[in-house]
């Protein structure tokens, strides 16, 4: 039995509320089995580090017919998941993995052990173009901390159809003479040994998509406004989705003390189970969003006179969620209602292409009478624009998710539903 285990560590850091529990999830997101297919096809070749250590290590010693032979320093050259299918059980999955194509190539050096003492070197190209992997997946939490979670796999089994191996060296007389009996000794091995390694190596690479997360999810790195995404409680495995809970708070993040201060003190509303058929689904209460109008608000807020005093999200209708914003001009303040749509959007975090998911909230849609000009209501919306961005909802990870096919569902004063495909 093959146990391949990967642990991820607690928050090292502390938050004004430390200990969450499933009554303060303000943010809950689901991915459902094809969800996960689809996002491991598109993204397995970014997590191939595992892979790579695995096969650069392999040094592969053998003799045949008086020649020694040495293959090593291998390097992945390209792989594709071209079927891939995971079931979804009660805190388990079955991973299953078919017709991968895995290309590589190995240093190769040949030396004759007896008269005439010839050596020579090249290299040898192993495409390996109908692997199977099948494994089961346990998830296995800490004693003290639901954040610490292993993800475990037991009863590997590994399937090497067709395979290809291309020789290139400086003398091919050598070669020629024993390229057959090189052929025959490296089947024996792709399926036993060197093919659990490959089988383990892939795993690993696809288990760490499922364990890449951020706790402290950012729009923009040079900021320390950041989404609490503590999964405090751990994933969930059911038998339709994978669901992760977290606060959804913003937080100012002080790296010197290490320490995320800013917290919403209010109760989290219950809503109904709703699902929907899309990859990714999020599922957001008002708090969070009015714990980064809270947290905005810590600075003074003022524009041509005008100062933005409050701003609350109340409730949410099938037409877009409904705020009230408090500015004082003048000498006296005035309550201002908008109804605004929420939208999803992405936002690149690095060189390397990982795009975040954001959930954007702005002022642009007036429903209440006012006394202010229309000028001023234009410079409120574009105020509020140019200074709030950081503190949007931001979610870790969002690679592929699809802007154009989320849709956005009400579902009650305090819900929302934000569903979407991978791409």
């Amino acid at each position: 039995m093959i146990v391949l285990v990967l642990t991820v560590g607690c928050y090292n850091i502390s938050f004004d509320n430390d200990t969450p529990k499933i009554e303060d999830s303000a943010m809950r997101v689901f991915v459902t089995g094809p969800g996960i297919e689809r996002y491991a096809k598109k993204n397995i070749k970014s997590t191939l580090t595992d892979l790579q250590t695995s096969i650069s290590a392999i040094n592969i010693q053998f003799s045949i017919a008086g020649v020694l032979i040495n293959l090593q320093n291998g390097r992945i050259m390209g792989v594709d998941l071209n079927d891939i299918n995971i079931f979804l059980q009660n805190n388990s999955a079955v991973i299953n993995l078919k017709h991968v194509v895995l290309d590589m190539i190995f240093e190769l050096k040949l030396e004759q052990k007896a008269f005439p003492y010839l050596y020579d070197s090249g290299s040898l190209s192993l495409t390996i173009r109908d692997l199977g992997v099948q494994t089961y997946l346990s998830i296995v939490f800490g004693d003290n901390c639901k954040n610490t979670y292993s993800l475990q796999t037991r009863n590997m089994v590994i399937v090497i159809d067709d395979f290809q191996i291309q020789f290139q060296c400086n003398n091919m007389v050598l070669l020629n003479s024993i390229s057959l009996f090189i052929t025959s000794y490296l089947k024996d091995l792709l399926n036993g040994e060197l093919g659990q390694q490959f089988g383990s190596g892939l795993t690993e690479s696809l288990l760490q998509l499922l364990n890449d997360f951020v706790y402290l999810a950012k729009s923009d790195y040079t900021s320390p406004i950041t989404t609490d995404q503590r999964y405090f409680n751990g994933m969930q495995i059911t038998e339709n989705v994978i669901q992760v809970n977290s606060t959804g708070q913003r937080c100012i993040h002080n790296a010197a003390n290490q320490r995320c201060y800013g917290y919403l003190n209010q109760t989290v509303t219950s809503t109904r189970t709703f699902f929907t058929n899309h990859d990714v689904q999020y599922q957001i209460e008002k708090l969070a969003f009015n714990s980064g109008f809270k947290l905005y608000l810590n600075q003074q807020r003022s524009f041509g006179g005008i100062q933005i005093v409050n701003i609350t999200l109340t409730q949410f209708h099938n037409m877009g969620a409904e705020l009230e914003v408090v500015v004082m001009f003048n000498g006296r303040s005035e309550t201002l209602k908008f109804l605004e749509p929420v939208t999803f959007s992405l936002v690149r975090v690095n060189d390397q292409g990982t795009d975040f998911g954001r959930f954007v909230i702005r002022l642009t849609n007036l429903i209440s009478v006012t006394s202010l000009k229309n000028e001023q209501i234009a410079d409120l919306s574009s105020y509020f624009e140019k200074t709030f961005g950081e503190y949007d909802i931001v979610y870790a990870n969002a690679l592929g998710v699809s802007v154009e096919k989320a849709e956005v569902i009400y579902l009650d004063d305090n819900w929302i539903h934000i569903g979407s495909y991978i791409e």
